[in-house]
């Protein structure tokens, strides 16, 4: 691994990538907000297609009930409906699936895109700390060489 060199300001080299890692990170979470309101719209999709189910229940136990005039085609009616809103129900849940699974997916790529980040990160903090002990070593060199100097010039003035 290659010193630091002495300078006044301290340059980390991998700064590039790490801006690359935190744009990456931040597309990702945008990902993951998507995948998460995709998983809330086809939550409230089942919601509603239970509510019509829960209605059309509702309407035929009003005809077994008498509340309503009793009509042999409006409950086969009903009852095909029922069938096609069970599919509907069916096909929602497989999708309600398929997008909770695209928003675990996303998860895990955020998670890695934060790792890496976050190893650049601890890289960063780690390089700026040994480029803080070479430039106090530097410093204290320098000024044992200030004083050495004055004490032979004050030695050579002396005799």
């Amino acid at each position: 691994m290659p010193k630091q060199k002495k300078s006044k300001r301290y340059k980390y080299k991998l700064d590039a990538v790490l801006k690359v890692r935190n744009i990456r990170e931040a597309l990702q979470k945008e990902e993951v907000a998507k995948a998460q309101r995709a998983v809330v719209e086809e939550r409230e999709k089942e919601r509603v297609i239970i509510a019509e189910q829960d209605q059309e229940n509702n309407q035929i136990l009003d005809i077994y009930n008498g509340l309503k005039p009793f009509d042999f085609t409006e409950i086969q009616l009903r009852k095909y409906h029922l069938e096609v809103l069970k599919e509907k129900f069916d096909e929602q849940k497989k999708r309600t699936i398929k997008a909770e699974d695209r928003k675990k997916e996303e998860d895990k790529k955020l998670l890695k895109a934060l790792k890496d980040r976050k190893i650049l990160d601890k890289d960063k903090e780690k390089k700026r700390l040994e480029w803080k002990k070479m430039m106090d070593k530097e410093e204290s060199k320098f000024l044992d060489d200030i004083s050495v100097s004055r004490f032979f010039r004050a030695n050579k003035e002396v005799q």
